[in-house]
């Protein structure tokens, strides 16, 4: 299972990223903090199909309810993304 939060732009198309390790400063205009090295797109749950998992985008109130993002560390107008491996289908005689 994994649930995560990532920088995500639902108004990209495609995830933006660039071929070199970007600079503090291009990391932070582009990707809103100096330690991120894309801002994922539309295109976001691919990355995960791609990795075999199947899953959705959860909003701060269906996956924390009313928990303080503050105190936790994340951002309430982000998506979470709940990710898992489809259990593997039963085989029958």
């Amino acid at each position: 299972m994994l649930i995560a939060q990532t920088p995500y732009a639902p108004k990209l198309k495609h995830t933006f990223e660039v071929d070199t390790p970007p600079t503090e400063d291009f990391a932070k205009i582009f990707y809103g903090q100096v330690d991120h090295v894309r801002l994922f797109g539309g295109d976001i749950a691919g990355y995960f199909n791609a990795a075999g998992l199947a899953g959705s985008l959860l909003s701060h109130a269906q996956l924390l309810g009313d928990l303080d993002p503050l105190e936790f560390g994340c951002n309430r107008h982000e998506p979470f993304f709940a990710f898992s491996k489809p259990e593997p289908a039963l085989e029958t005689a």
